[in-house]
């Protein structure tokens, strides 16, 4: 069951009106719209010219009156429209370990909405939680990502392979660097 904070609620009609306005005034099949109910993303990295593609997704966002009470973010190769409140992956990330009551967490990030919940994870150690910050490096991704990471790697693939491995306990030699440093890092902090 999904919940919805109270007052990211009370933007979701301008967010609608500022998706419908922006898609309508963006004719480029090179771009992707994805909408995520309480945010909207628009992906511009099939495009051949991305700079000018960025250019016309903030200009088209800058020219919606629905879109003014909105917050807009940037990422790699793509632009964020947001409620304007102040909720990112790190409130959302402290909500639900509060509300499911999570001793340990492992997240996964690779792009600039992702610091704020590394920074949550940082927040759940100093009260005594088990977390493990894993980034996924790219030269795309901001590079404080990586900085405040407790585990780097260096793709996607292995992204799944680590979590395959975690969960089957099945470790090979390429991963297990990262395998043994997510386990150590658990082990300390228990």
């Amino acid at each position: 069951r999904r919940s919805v904070d109270l007052a990211v609620q009370a933007h979701l009609p301008q967010l609608r009106a500022c998706l419908r306005t922006v898609q309508a005034s963006l004719d480029d099949s090179s771009l992707t719209v994805e909408d995520k109910h309480v945010t909207a993303s628009i992906h511009y990295r099939g495009a051949t010219d991305s700079r000018a593609a960025r250019s016309m997704i903030l200009r088209a966002i800058e020219q919606c009156p629905p879109c003014q009470t909105l917050r807009v973010t940037e990422g790699k190769m793509v632009v964020n429209i947001l409620p304007g409140v102040a909720v990112n992956k790190g409130t959302a990330l402290t909500r639900i370990a509060e509300r499911q009551r999570l001793r340990g967490i492992v997240y996964i990030g690779d792009d600039v909405t992702d610091l704020d919940a590394f920074r949550a994870l940082q927040e759940r150690r100093v009260i005594g939680a088990v977390t493990v910050a894993i980034a996924v490096a790219s030269s795309e991704g901001p590079p404080e990502l990586v900085a405040e990471a407790d585990v780097t790697l260096s793709s996607v693939e292995q992204t799944g392979e680590l979590l395959t491995r975690l969960r089957s306990e099945e470790h090979t030699s390429e991963l297990q660097s990262h395998l043994n440093l997510v386990c150590r890092l658990l082990l300390e902090k228990k």
